[in-house]
């Protein structure tokens, strides 16, 4: 669904204008391209869906943060201070630039992702030897099913 949303989003934006204005940026942009396209109707239905999905992202990242944070503690106090703090960086968020937002996340996505890909190289030894075992079995059960439907034939074959 990400995919067609931004898909089609960019189609809009594409068609509708020659050369995009970069004073018109983020919804402002995506409003005037559907409005131009589709007609003016559509600015309050994106507004509204806009809304919405601002809404369920922010759901989203509090609750995956709060499990993951329940995962790595397993105590209730660094989950409360999780929540209070994520409570004010919302209304930090409402307060500050548009632009200083996206580089706050920008920040905080590409720690996350290198914090990530070190666990990954970390880990990467262990997943190997837990894939070989997984493998490894698999083979073997399969070759004993194979080895006993060989050796009913056999037998089968004995008694005809």
């Amino acid at each position: 669904d990400t995919f067609v949303l931004c898909s089609a989003t960019a189609f809009a934006v594409l068609l509708a204008f020659d050369t995009p204005s970069a004073a018109e940026g983020g919804v402002t942009l995506v409003l005037n391209a559907f409005a131009t396209l589709v007609g003016s109707w559509t600015r309050l239905p994106l507004i509204f869906s806009v809304v919405l999905f601002v809404y369920a992202t922010v759901i989203c990242w509090c609750f995956y943060g709060e499990r993951a944070l329940a995962y790595l503690t397993r105590k209730a106090l660094p989950r409360r201070f999780y929540l209070c703090a994520f409570l004010v960086l919302i209304v930090a968020g409402s307060l500050f630039s548009g632009d200083f937002i996206w580089n706050m996340t920008d920040v905080s996505l590409s720690l996350m992702t290198l914090f990530n890909l070190l666990a990954l190289l970390i880990l990467f030894p262990y997943v190997k030897r837990e894939t070989s075992k997984l493998f490894f079995t698999k083979r073997k059960v399969k070759s004993t099913k194979k080895e006993k439907n060989e050796k009913d034939r056999a037998a089968g074959e004995l008694l005809q």
